[in-house]
């Protein structure tokens, strides 16, 4: 199992379709072993199923093209797992047209692993281990919109009493189309994100999923805290600047910095996830 740390839900996906039949690939965020080495083997042994962050697959796949080795690698593929990082809607649909492949999202986090997996409707299920609820202000609930908040029995040694994710959610827990009774949530983003800027609240995930008719793949918002508030939009060649600027006109009141890049990554946390929301106090 090359191409990821042994991470629990890349592990825990990879061996058990992998008892069913499927050829896994873990990808991971691209760390442990070089994309060009990735898609020799994968064209070499096309795989029927894809693990990693959705902007890594998306880096891959459009590596694929470069070098005309998509069809080749994916004549096989069924799907993809992704989990690591919030996926955007925009993201989604980029991953579904360039593979021509579903696209099922998992949703964890490093102090609870295999939180939630999304069903058929795209629906994210919340893992029978955990007890989830909500809290909007001081107020606790076992549904409705809130912070996710998570107990559980059994995933550690010690018990987890209400652990705050800091993810903006809707849990849900009337029945699924898909037949599972489990609960389910729609992620918003982190609030961490939420701030003010120059007097306006702005959530900068919402922000990012109303970009979606741009391609947001080469794109990252810097917002500096100090000495003022000041933001800067990172943009890579794929992006039209005029388009975005139009878009961010109609949904902010004050003004911002666009930077144009021939090649940009996206940044990355200090755990490893590639991120489109910098914050800096300087």
């Amino acid at each position: 199992m090359w191409g990821y740390g042994l991470f629990p839900p890349a592990q825990f996906y990879t061996q058990a379709l992998g008892e069913m039949g499927a050829l896994v690939y873990p990808l991971g965020s691209g760390k442990n072993l070089s994309t060009e080495l990735k898609i020799i083997r994968m064209v070499d042994t096309p795989p029927s199923i894809l693990v990693g962050m959705p902007s890594y697959l998306l880096k891959v796949g459009r590596d694929m093209i470069a070098s005309g080795n998509l069809s080749k690698a994916c004549v096989n593929l069924r799907c993809l797992i992704t989990g690591g990082e919030l996926l955007s809607e925009a993201l989604r649909q980029e991953l579904i047209k360039l593979f021509r492949a579903p696209v099922f999202d998992h949703y964890g986090m490093l102090q609870a692993p295999m939180i939630a997996g999304e069903c058929s409707f795209q629906r994210k299920h919340i893992s029978e281990e955990y007890d989830p609820e909500v809290l909007d202000g001081t107020k606790i609930s076992s549904n409705g919109k809130g912070t996710l908040l998570l107990s559980s029995e059994t995933v550690w040694p010690i018990t987890l009493r209400r652990l705050q994710t800091n993810d903006r959610v809707r849990l849900c827990r009337n029945t699924c189309e898909c037949g599972s009774d489990a609960p389910w949530i729609e992620i918003f983003g982190r609030t961490d994100f939420v701030m003010k800027i120059r007097g306006q609240q702005v959530d900068f995930t919402a922000l990012c999923s109303n970009l979606r008719d741009i391609t947001i793949a080469e794109l990252y918002f810097e917002i500096i805290k100090e000495p003022t508030d000041r933001v800067v939009v990172h943009i890579g060649p794929s992006v039209d600047e005029a388009i975005l600027r139009k878009a961010l006109d109609s949904q902010l009141s004050f003004t911002y910095e666009v930077k144009t890049y021939s090649t940009l990554e996206l940044p990355q946390t200090n755990t490893g996830k590639t991120t489109q929301i910098v914050i800096r106090s300087t």
